[in-house]
């Protein structure tokens, strides 16, 4: 099983510093995907935050 698969079986048992730990894992590169296709630090900062932990929430 890899980390990410872990901390999501941890979320799903309620473990909230799990889910924190997921978010730090997989933001640097949702950041880095978002800017590559937005070409604007705040539209890519927004996307992270509102897309990006909705989706991470929604697989929970």
């Amino acid at each position: 099983m890899n980390n990410e698969q872990n901390l999501m079986d941890r979320i799903r048992k309620g473990d909230g510093e799990a889910f924190s730990l997921l978010v730090e894992e997989v933001l640097p590169s949702a950041y880095k995907t978002a800017f590559l296709i937005l070409r604007s630090k705040d539209l890519a900062e927004d996307a992270v935050q509102n897309e990006g932990l909705l989706y991470i929430f929604r697989r929970h």
